[in-house]
């Protein structure tokens, strides 16, 4: 009964505390292509105007824009170094 709680409780806080993947990288810039049938591919991983343009370069009915979901990483904040006496 305690083992089957606990694991209960495990699972629990996992579920819970789960972060996004990093594997996922969402970009400033996202490209858009036409499938057809009215569909759109969106690929909004793209680090750089430049490479959003490469990614569409050999493909008619494509686009880039900006992300709007996108959120840069803070700057990491510098702390001044200790002087020795």
């Amino acid at each position: 009964m305690r083992v089957a709680l606990l694991i209960l409780v495990l699972a629990v806080a996992s579920i819970g505390s789960a972060a996004p993947s990093l594997a996922y990288y969402e970009g400033p810039w996202c490209a858009h292509r036409q499938m057809g049938g009215g569909f759109v591919e969106n690929n909004c991983g793209m680090r750089s105007y430049e490479q959003c343009r490469a990614n569409i370069f050999a493909t008619g009915g494509a686009w880039c824009t900006q992300n709007p979901r996108y959120i840069p990483s803070p700057a990491p904040v510098r702390r001044k170094a200790k002087r020795a006496r």
